[in-house]
């Protein structure tokens, strides 16, 4: 049943509501999936121009690969949960709650930032192991 809240003052306010989730919010799971997907199916080689850039990445080929893979796997099933959770969140909380949108942009940001940080913990571990192997 609809409430009685319901005009269409507020009609017009849940299609700009939808539009801007459909413009800003979901691209950005997407985005991660295609990325991630490129990143953990099909690891590049070590460039300047695309992949996880970071001191620790650029040791070695291995690590190179090592982090690009991680990262991507990472990306990719975050970007694939954020999307699967993002569609009812907005279906069925959105109407009640437009403030949704703050928190669905903080879930993204904060998966992209914890991936990063995983992947560099690894890495730097993995790196220390193989400086340890040589030094031996």
């Amino acid at each position: 049943m609809i409430s009685s809240n319901f005009t269409p003052d507020n009609y017009e306010k849940m299609l700009f509501l939808i539009f801007i989730f459909f413009i800003v919010i979901l691209p950005i799971p997407i985005i991660k999936i295609v990325l991630g997907s490129i990143l953990y199916f099909k690891t590049p080689k070590m460039n300047r121009y695309f992949g996880f850039r970071t001191k620790k990445a650029y040791f070695n080929d291995d690590t190179w690969f090592y982090s690009n893979n991680l990262f991507g796997k990472i990306f990719f099933y975050s970007g694939i949960i954020e999307t699967i959770l993002f569609i009812p969140l907005i279906i069925f909380i959105m109407p009640f709650t437009p403030w949704i949108f703050i928190l669905l942009e903080m879930v993204t940001a904060i998966t992209s930032v914890v991936g990063v940080i995983v992947v560099n913990i690894k890495l730097g571990k993995l790196i220390s192991q193989k400086y340890e192997e040589n030094k031996i």
